[in-house]
């Protein structure tokens, strides 16, 4: 057998066991997520890039209004759950919210992508979610979106910033 056809196999069981490990680590997140979604959210001050495990990494917390009544809070709780963008296989997936409008949130394309920064807020009777990305490729991406009950769709903008472009998008639960 020659050095080539040598190489080639280890290259291949290595990419083999590569896509083993990513399939046995989405499996474990899919069941830890699926057993989460049988119990209430919990608020929380963290925000995390992987929505089964709280880190200590601190964000800025939005400020609601002191008017805000028990409703309108419980408004920013309708974004809670997964949610599949329209033009291919993107999701973010917002665990919980609590009183200041801070995300328990995840981004997978398909992979696991940082989330920086998840905001829920309120303008009116209007729910806007705000996430940020911080990883490799993804150096301040965001998205802009705003909630619509009626259609139950998330709807808005990604900004892509390494390209520096803005797309309009749209997600749609996923039950």
């Amino acid at each position: 057998m020659s050095t080539s056809d040598t190489k080639g196999k280890n290259i291949a069981v290595v990419v083999i066991c590569i896509v083993m490990l990513a399939i046995a680590a989405i499996v474990g997140w899919w069941v830890k997520s699926q057993r989460a979604d049988t119990q209430q959210p919990e608020s929380i001050v963290n925000v995390s890039s992987e929505p089964e495990n709280i880190t200590d990494q601190h964000v800025d917390k939005p400020e609601i209004a002191a008017s805000a009544t028990p409703e309108v809070k419980q408004d920013l709780h309708e974004v809670v759950g997964r949610w599949l963008r329209s033009d291919g296989s993107y999701y973010i997936v917002i665990k919980s919210v609590d009183e200041n409008g801070n995300l328990e949130a995840g981004y997978f394309n398909p992979n696991m992508i940082n989330v920086s920064k998840a905001q829920a807020s309120l303008k009116g009777s209007t729910v806007n979610v705000y996430v940020e990305l911080r990883d490799v490729n993804y150096p301040g991406s965001n998205y802009k979106l705003v909630y619509d009950p009626s259609s139950d769709r998330l709807s808005g903008t990604y900004f892509q910033a390494v390209a520096g472009e803005t797309y309009d998008v749209e997600f749609g639960r996923v039950k």
